[in-house]
């Protein structure tokens, strides 16, 4: 026997050319059994894939229906920031609860530490906050200042 798409001389034993890998004989029941069988996975995958993005646009849709905003930054990014730019910065994010609060703890106003922001607190908790909040969480900022 001869394959058909490599030429090389082959037994008659085996199913797939050593040369090539090309199939040799294939009967019609199991070509379409082949087919099926492919035809199975890629619906499987299909539905997979369907389940997947299902959830997601739903997980979407509640988050954007709860009416919760995240901060723009980390928390770690605000400290030794001016206070006011935070504060803008998170009234441009959509929050409404901000209340400034200066520490007087400076004696010099050129200290660079002047108007930086020291700590911020979130729904009554100063350690880090990760997530969303309703727009009208209490936020506190505390920053340095000259008395």
């Amino acid at each position: 026997m001869v394959c058909p798409k490599c030429g090389r001389t082959i037994t008659e034993e085996g199913n797939y050319c050593p040369g090539c890998g090309h199939r040799l004989s294939v009967s019609p029941e199991e070509e379409k059994r082949e087919r099926k069988t492919i035809g199975r996975s890629f619906l499987w995958m299909g539905i997979i894939l369907a389940a997947v993005i299902a959830v997601a646009l739903i997980a979407t849709r509640v988050e954007i229906a709860s009416g919760k905003i995240s901060f723009p930054s980390r928390v770690e990014d605000y400290i030794g920031v001016p206070y006011n730019y935070v504060e803008l910065e998170l009234r441009d994010a959509g929050f409404s609860n901000i209340e400034t609060r200066p520490l007087n703890d400076l004696s010099d106003p050129a200290d660079s530490l002047n108007q930086a922001v020291y700590k911020m607190v979130v729904n009554n908790r100063s350690d880090y906050w990760p997530g969303r909040y309703y727009p009208d969480v209490s936020i506190i900022i505390y920053y340095h200042s000259v008395p």
